[in-house]
């Protein structure tokens, strides 16, 4: 015997089904964004608690505030907040500076700076050919204690060495420590310099050796490879088999560039591994064009 329902307990079961389908659709959704949504909820807490700031220091602080200034320094302060080393935050201008470096041009006074931490100064480790350091009579081995009248122990290096740079044309003083203690001032004109990454030399080996090839890497850059390449080829040339690649003080630079000069080194196989955020690998591989030689690698604390 067949039963009827009637017409309102049929739309109270649609009802239901309707129901509970939201109900799990509902459970799904939230479960899904709920992370998310704490993030989001988070980042309205952080914002409240900025404006708040904001509010105080208008009304009780009695020096000017350079807005752009405080949020350029907001924005570089969540990148060091995060914990990783190697993320910075530029302005446009920096962003442009660093470019610039990238190409293996810039404008400054021509030296290849390296951090002297125990003395808190500049150490010159390279002047470059034909700049405005060389003309004046700096040399390799100064320690720069003082930038534009400013202290570089008071200022820390970073913002010392980026006192060196500026506008082609315009001058800036430095203050000098040489190998025998003494203090000596200079005034140069910055121009645009070309950096000179690789520099080598040969080097004289035990009696019967033959001589070794030596090579100073002072960054990666985009000119790094065919500097690289032409400095191996002299070298070569001349019947150099050994070699010491010196990288103390290097900070790195271009990935691309740091693989080009081991890809012509090494023979054929993976040079590099590295994973996303996911886990996702991505292998960057050498061809099979290499250089048969024995080397030795310098490195120390400073180097990337």
């Amino acid at each position: 015997m067949s039963k009827k329902i009637t017409i309102g307990s049929a739309i109270l079961l649609v009802l239901l089904a309707i129901l509970i389908t939201f109900n799990v659709t509902y459970l799904a959704i939230n479960n899904k964004y709920s992370d998310q949504l704490k993030q989001i909820m988070a980042g309205y807490d952080d914002y409240a608690k900025l404006t708040g700031i904001q509010s105080i220091i208008k009304e009780n602080y009695i020096g000017e505030i350079d807005e752009e200034q405080a949020a350029n320094a907001l924005l570089s302060g969540y990148l060091q907040g995060i914990g990783d080393p190697y993320a910075r935050y530029f302005t446009a201008e920096q962003y442009e500076e660093f470019l610039a470096e990238q190409n293996a041009t810039k404008v400054g006074i021509g030296i290849v700076a390296q951090s002297d931490s125990e003395n808190q100064a500049i150490l010159v480790a390279k002047i470059m050919p034909d700049s405005p350091a060389e003309r004046a009579g700096l040399r390799a081995g100064d320690r720069i204690i003082a930038v534009a009248d400013k202290n570089v122990a008071a200022v820390g290096y970073s913002a010392a060495t980026a006192l060196l740079r500026g506008e082609e044309g315009t001058s800036v003083s430095v203050s000098v420590i040489r190998d025998d203690s003494r203090k000596m001032d200079f005034t140069l004109t910055r121009a645009a310099v070309t950096l000179i990454s690789v520099s080598h030399s040969r080097l004289p080996g035990a009696e019967g050796t033959g001589d070794i090839g030596y090579l100073y890497i002072s960054g990666f850059d985009s000119q790094t490879p065919a500097q690289f390449a032409l400095a191996m080829s002299e070298l070569q040339a001349s019947g150099i088999t050994r070699y010491i690649f010196d990288l103390r003080g290097n900070p790195g630079g271009e990935f691309n560039s740091v693989v080009s000069v081991i890809d012509s080194l090494l023979p054929e196989g993976p040079l590099v591994r590295t994973y996303d955020k996911n886990g996702k690998e991505t292998v960057t591989s050498s061809d099979e064009k290499h250089m048969d030689l024995s080397c030795c690698v310098l490195v120390d604390g400073d180097t990337a």
